[in-house]
């Protein structure tokens, strides 16, 4: 193995803007992406992808909005 980390995380390091997933919804955006992988990462045994970083996004919304209905 090379070491070369994923496209996704190479465009983090790189500071672009252009790693929104696919069918994403319209509230992701480039910068949650980006900040969604920077503040997660640590956690993490393998570099994350922007998949990894739409999925963490999605639950934690899931979570927010169990949380919210749970009053």
């Amino acid at each position: 193995m090379s070491g070369e980390r994923p496209a996704e995380q190479r465009a983090v390091a790189q500071g672009r803007r252009d790693v929104v997933p696919p069918g994403a919804a319209s509230w992701v955006t480039p910068d949650l992406i980006c900040d969604t992988i920077k503040t997660w990462q640590p956690y993490y045994g393998h570099d994350l992808t922007a998949e990894d970083a739409l999925w963490i996004l999605l639950s934690m919304d899931c979570l927010a909005t169990t949380l919210e209905h749970e009053e």
